[in-house]
């Protein structure tokens, strides 16, 4: 039996998130940093199912996607 809140997967990705200001007129793109997010399955209680969240989404760091509840 699964605890609410239980993490049962946790990967780190890493992405290149480009410059916002570069130079457009040269064929070089220079980026501007590595950027790392987690992405991890958590076991909701109440829908009784894994749960994807995702750390650039603040909302599923706290809460359930599929019923808003709180993983504490």
């Amino acid at each position: 039996m699964h605890t609410h809140g239980e993490v049962k997967n946790e990967v780190v990705h890493e992405h290149i998130v480009m410059n916002s200001d570069y130079d457009k007129s040269g064929k070089v793109i220079e980026f501007s940093r590595l950027e790392k997010y987690v992405v991890k399955k958590v076991y909701c209680g109440k829908c009784e199912e894994w749960m994807e969240t995702d750390s650039r989404d603040i909302i599923t760091d706290y809460l359930c996607p599929n019923c808003c509840t709180n993983w504490k």
